[in-house]
């Protein structure tokens, strides 16, 4: 689950690098694989990052020109 801000002119910060431009929620549920139930991270992660996530999951290896980064590592 993850959610956006909502639209960029109504000064909610989504284009910025201030708290409320970054923080936005996501919830990963995989059982068996996530850390377990109710676990935190501050990790930094971008909507980027799910597809080479998505690639690494299916046991494949992300080709290097896609951008962002796998964060298989920080769920487990």
């Amino acid at each position: 689950f993850s959610a956006d801000h909502g639209p960029s002119h109504v000064l909610r910060g989504k284009t910025t690098a201030h708290e409320c431009g970054l923080r936005v929620p996501f919830i990963v549920r995989w059982p068996g694989h996530v850390k377990s139930p109710g676990t935190r991270s501050d990790a930094l992660v971008s909507f980027v990052d799910l597809y080479p996530s998505f690639v690494s999951a299916a046991g494949l290896k992300p080709p290097k020109h896609l951008p962002g980064y796998s964060i298989l590592p920080i769920l487990k």
